[in-house]
């Protein structure tokens, strides 16, 4: 009787330990369905960046079914494609990881459920070309992945494809005439202390299912914006190794398989995104949650002219928000509405002119 009653109050004590964040590895506490809910942040207009000179506005468009931070987008054939990300839960000190996958189509404002993700991932990168998905890299419940997958729009199927080398988050790429850049990102940034970003560039040829490595990108960094344009791979924004909004603005011609270092983004910025429309790089929102700050500005950079010009800010500023363009109309997608943990359901769009 004795030693049920201490086995009893054994398990008690480490049920409540585990949650509360403290003890064995997150591993174990989803094996025990054990998670522990994350105060969401509040918006505070005092902690918002917003240089001066914003013209226009955003319109609103249809919100996501469910609030979530650090969706990702993408558009192929006129549709938009968007998913994972984390949810208000941690397992001990990092994020839960969610799987859910959404059609969007623009013309009539309407979501559509897709399969899953084959696994709960958030931070990672979803590239298309016109007839497939891919899902690259990221954090499983705060571990690092390099775990690549492919969904074919047609036969709408998930299907593995040999893994990334570096397993990373926070990264960023695109395809490009056949192949998957995958750059710069972090190991799981949820150690409490500064973590050296990456700088390594992966291509992935798709014909061939083969990786092989390119030149590193020159500024190391994670929660970057990144887009292809005019058959190179743009890399803007993000976040250092203890500086959480940077400036920088680089190039990676696919041709000539160099970088070049370009006009720095006007205001800096980490966990943005970016998106081409006609013939422009868009860098959007993002922040800075070591200084405390959120911001709605939208940038245009015109390769053609190497400067950038100032879009309308959006209505509501976030980070970890996905971008997604089809023709000249952009669309904002979720994020977090204030620095550190948040979510939102908000959606907005924007004609760029």
């Amino acid at each position: 009787m004795a030693a049920l009653l201490l086995f009893s109050v054994v398990s008690v004590c480490i049920f409540s330990l585990l949650a509360l964040g403290i003890g064995p590895d997150r591993r174990l506490r989803l094996m025990l369905g054990i998670t522990v809910p994350i105060s969401a942040c509040s918006p505070d207009p005092a902690r918002v960046r917003s240089p001066a000179g914003s013209p226009g506005t955003w319109a609103k468009a249809r919100a996501l079914p469910q609030p979530r931070d650090e969706v990702r987008a993408v558009a192929a054939n006129g549709r938009i494609y968007l998913g994972t990300g984390v949810e208000l839960e941690r397992v001990r000190s990092g994020p839960r990881s969610v799987s859910h996958m959404y059609e969007f189509d623009p013309a009539r404002s309407r979501y559509e459920r897709l399969p899953d993700a084959p696994t709960r991932v958030d931070h990672a990168l979803l590239v298309a070309d016109d007839d497939f998905l891919y899902l690259v890299g990221g954090f499983v419940d705060g571990v690092a992945t390099g775990a690549v997958w492919r969904y074919s729009l047609d036969k709408r199927r998930w299907s593995s494809l040999p893994p990334m080398p570096t397993a990373r988050g926070a990264l960023g790429g695109a395809v490009i005439g056949g192949s998957l850049y995958a750059v710069g990102g972090t190991p799981p940034p949820f150690s409490g202390r500064p973590i050296q970003p990456y700088g390594k560039l992966e291509i992935l040829e798709l014909d061939s299912g083969r990786w092989r490595s390119g030149p590193s990108m020159p500024f190391p960094r994670h929660h970057v914006g990144a887009a292809a344009l005019d058959g190179s791979l743009y890399v803007v924004g993000g976040r250092g190794r203890s500086v959480f909004s940077l400036a920088h603005l680089e190039r990676f011609d696919v041709r000539t398989g160099a970088w070049e270092s370009l006009p720095p983004l006007p205001q800096a910025s980490g966990a943005l995104a970016a998106a081409a429309v006609g013939g422009e790089l868009l860098a959007i929102g993002g922040g800075d949650d070591a200084e405390g700050w959120v911001t709605g500005a939208t940038w245009a950079f015109d390769p053609s002219r190497n400067r950038w010009r100032r879009l309308p800010d959006l209505t509501h500023p976030r980070h970890g928000h996905g971008v997604a363009a089809v023709g000249r109309r952009v669309f904002v997608f979720g994020g977090s509405p204030c620095f550190g943990a948040g979510e939102t359901a908000e959606v907005e769009q924007l004609v760029v002119g």
